[in-house]
């Protein structure tokens, strides 16, 4: 009886993953971002075109996502759907982690309850090719590996923690980072209290002070299979990058301009504390109540350590990973809010929400402890569960990823807009393959976005090392006299110019430079073409 029982488990397992991959699969082919998903697309095709990054393409991303992509183009072609299924398998591989991982903190249900979460959040986020996903999924694999560290004492898997954060750091460095401190914390803590509770420490008041100022220090040695490969891979992968770019432009654009500058021109406010109705909306929702959870935790987590006088368990330090890492991640969520910036901080939430429903325990004197926590728990599925499942759905009536959407060789069936595939056409019509051209916006003063992706759809370099318009970047004349200068040199033929929607968000994006040198060059230089929808397309005089 026994034996058919595991066998019914073990098939309802499979079922079960199957329907979760097919899940991450339902928007493979909507719409294309041309922005977003653009500048993943089209900078790993110039690094294989010889460019290098930093140096002759400007981009403020780490370099590990390129590369990542880079290698998917390299081995299946330039077509999208494999850099989206390339982005389809981290996801699943996040999710895999998180139940890992919510299986050292959670019990079996609940860790099983976090992976569809996670896996219909993850499902619903669209964002292909987003660098987050690959580097909160190497912090989330660091986390179980030391994890199974905690368990079985076997020094390969904080080698393995190391390592996978040196790669997150090459793909985002903030996460990587985020990842890295949570790991360590988690881990030296744990070693901490093996060495306080160890039955050969000294006694007596005479030893404590100097035996105490030892034993802070003491989990370092261990913890150096950690932060070893940790920095010797990701300072070994900046320094390969860097001697073939400029360590002055990878230095501005990868590390002191999104540090100094990109909060000025992407901010976006979150919720008022207090909500505007008596019933707080999905917006006020997604934003506290990870904060809620996150305090929630904390305070379990001190009266715990207060409270108990018996070795604290793994799964309690792999609370303090998980909580480290999650309030990291909600900086995102502080830095610009909205949908899929609180995402990988949601995820860690519903991940702690689980671990915290598992080991509360009536304690005495506060037998009612364990309702609230669950009550928590149920209230964060209704909040994230009901908005995905119906995300998925919405796509599985409109643009469901069996039929074909677009005729474009590199598209791949994906969703693309009309106007841009027509534009595409009549570029790839009147220009030759190697030929490169210059997408623009239709006013350079004032700047949200740029349409990168047309340059990947329609397989044309670009004519300038700016092929991403930034605001603060491209709106400054220095800026627009070098792409006018570009221009010229190398008598650029076609322009394409888009009209995208100019910013209303409260940031330095809706401020316009009054900087017009580049259109003023444009009017000079280039006369209409063709025009469809939002994108006008120009020939040189």
């Amino acid at each position: 009886m026994q034996l058919i029982r595991k066998h019914i488990q073990a098939i309802l397992a499979v079922f079960l993953a199957v329907f979760l991959i097919l899940v991450l699969l339902v928007k493979l082919r909507t719409g294309f971002n041309f922005y977003d998903e653009g500048f993943a697309m089209f900078g790993p095709l110039r690094i294989l075109a010889g460019d290098a990054p930093y140096k002759d393409f400007w981009a403020i991303y780490p370099p590990g996502q390129f590369y990542a992509v880079a290698a998917i183009i390299k081995l299946f072609g330039p077509e999208l759907i494999y850099a989206r299924l390339y982005d389809t398998l981290v996801r699943i591989l996040l999710v895999v982690g998180c139940y890992l991982v919510a299986r050292r903190v959670a019990s079996p249900r609940l860790a099983l309850l976090s992976a569809v979460i996670v896996t219909f959040l993850l499902a619903s986020a669209g964002f292909y090719s987003y660098a987050v996903f690959p580097a909160m999924c190497l912090g989330i694999w660091a986390i179980w590996a030391w994890l199974r560290w905690a368990g079985d004492g076997q020094p390969g898997w904080l080698y393995l923690a190391g390592s996978l954060l040196g790669l997150a750091v090459f793909i985002r460095w903030d996460i990587g980072a985020y990842g890295g401190l949570s790991v360590l914390v988690g881990s030296y803590l744990f070693l901490l209290q093996r060495a306080l509770t160890a039955p050969q420490a000294p006694q007596g008041p005479a030893a404590r002070p100097r035996w105490s100022i030892r034993l802070l220090f003491a989990p370092l040695a261990p913890l150096a299979r950690v932060y070893a490969p940790l920095l010797a891979i990701a300072l070994g992968a900046y320094a390969l990058v860097g001697l073939r770019s400029c360590w002055k432009d990878m230095y501005e654009q990868v590390l002191y301009f999104p540090l100094r500058v990109l909060h000025s021109v992407r901010w976006l406010a979150y919720p008022d504390l207090k909500p505007r109705d008596w019933i707080p909306d999905l917006d006020w929702l997604r934003f506290y109540f990870p904060l809620l959870t996150f305090l929630a935790v904390l305070g379990y987590l001190l009266v715990v350590v207060f409270r108990k006088r018996e070795q604290l368990d793994r799964g309690y330090f792999g609370m303090i990973s998980l909580l480290i890492f999650g309030g990291l991640l909600f900086n995102q969520a502080l830095s610009r809010y909205d949908m899929i910036h609180v995402t990988p901080a949601s995820v860690v939430t519903f991940l702690l929400a689980a671990g915290l429903g598992t080991r509360i325990t009536p304690t005495p004197g506060f037998p009612w402890l364990r309702q609230p926590f669950y009550a928590l728990l149920f209230c964060l599925t209704a909040l994230y569960f009901p908005p995905a499942l119906e995300s998925q759905l919405s796509t599985l009536d409109f643009s469901p990823p069996w039929r074909c959407y677009s005729s474009l060789e590199r598209a791949s069936c994906v969703q693309v807009n009309p106007d841009q595939e027509r534009a595409v056409q009549y570029i790839q019509a009147h220009t030759q393959p190697d030929e490169a051209i210059f997408v623009g916006n239709q006013k350079h003063s004032r700047i949200f976005v740029s349409d990168i992706g047309f340059y990947y759809l329609a397989a044309r370099p670009s004519a300038s090392r700016y092929h991403e318009l930034y605001p603060a970047v491209a709106t400054t004349l220095p800026v627009q006299q070098f792409i006018a200068a570009e221009l010229e040199s190398k008598q650029v033929g076609w322009l394409v110019l888009a009209r995208i929607w100019d910013s209303t968000e409260p940031n330095g994006s809706a401020l316009d430079s009054g900087v017009t040198y580049l259109d003023e060059y444009i009017r000079r230089n280039y006369s209409y073409a063709a025009e469809f929808g939002m994108y006008r397309i120009l020939k040189r005089d």
